[in-house]
């Protein structure tokens, strides 16, 4: 269980990085084309700094994206929306059986007899 954490904690580190680090290209790439454009415009010298930075940015992003359990990303978003519709992803989710686990530790005491509150009369 612990190690399912810190890996998840991780992959969101990573995420986080990533987002960080196209936030600061898109402002720094705007930045140096509105230098270029009022110092020299018949030199796109900006390029030479924004074209391999993007390339890099895009290896990373592509990185990210693949890593294992990638598809995992799209149950688990799913599996949010359900519960801010106030919808029980138990209902709907097929072969969940270890976040079905992890569930049922955050609920309390209630899921380890096998049922919730929400299910009493």
């Amino acid at each position: 269980m612990k190690d399912a954490y810190k890996e998840a904690k991780r992959r969101v580190k990573r995420k986080k990085d990533f987002f960080k680090e196209v936030t600061s290209f898109v402002g720094t790439s705007g930045l140096l084309i509105f230098i270029n454009v009022f110092t020299s415009p018949a030199y796109l010298w900006c390029l030479w700094a924004i074209v391999p930075w993007g390339i890099t940015l895009a290896m990373k992003g592509l990185r990210i994206a693949s890593m294992k359990n990638a598809n995992d990303w799209e149950e688990n978003e799913i599996r949010k929306e359900l519960i801010s519709m106030g919808k029980d992803p138990e209902d709907y989710m097929d072969d969940q059986l270890e976040l079905r686990e992890i569930e049922k530790e955050y609920r309390g005491s209630d899921s380890s007899r096998g049922y919730k509150k929400s299910d009493l009369v």
